[in-house]
């Protein structure tokens, strides 16, 4: 087979438009709901519409700094390194803690001041992730977090669950 580029057109930068006239910075990680794709692109959390090709700049400028608002065109994030869903909200990590952003308005907020490279939601309904060489539950609502196991992963490891069990 072959490979094509259906986004993006190869040139580091935030340009959105359509298909491959949209250009992205830095993409660090993608996760889809539904027809949307949504990219982790180094500060700024991107929007891939898969039913029309638009992409967009959903959630900041692209400018590293942590400004939360309910307007996402006010919103910073700097960078991102993951992100996860519960359905209602996008949650993701970076420089700035870990935020969510509401999926329907794109108000976002920091839910914690950690900083890790990735997160998983449990099959408990709590948010997992690798900090140092530790793994740390959180309550999505209240931020509140504690020690769940200690000794592995590594720093920069990667967490995933199923309906049973994380990994």
């Amino acid at each position: 087979g072959s490979v094509t580029t259906e986004y993006g057109s190869g040139t580091s930068a935030l340009v959105d438009g359509s298909g491959t006239a949209a250009s992205f910075a830095d993409v660090i990680d993608v996760l889809r709901i539904d027809d949307i794709l949504y990219v982790a692109d180094e500060n700024a959390i991107r929007r891939i519409d898969l039913t029309t090709d638009a992409v967009t700049t959903w959630v900041g400028d692209g400018a590293a700094a942590c400004v939360f608002s309910e307007d996402p065109t006010e919103a910073s994030l700097s960078g991102l390194r993951a992100l996860t869903t519960d359905g209602y909200y996008l949650y993701a990590t970076s420089l700035c803690g870990v935020t969510r952003t509401r999926l329907s308005t794109g108000a976002t907020s920091r839910v914690s001041g950690s900083y890790d490279w990735d997160l998983t939601f449990g099959p408990d309904g709590y948010l997992y992730y690798p900090s140092g060489t530790t793994v740390r539950r959180m309550d999505r609502v209240t931020g509140v977090t504690e020690l769940v196991a200690s000794s592995s992963p590594a720093a920069g490891d990667t967490l995933s669950a199923d309906a049973t069990h994380i990994w």
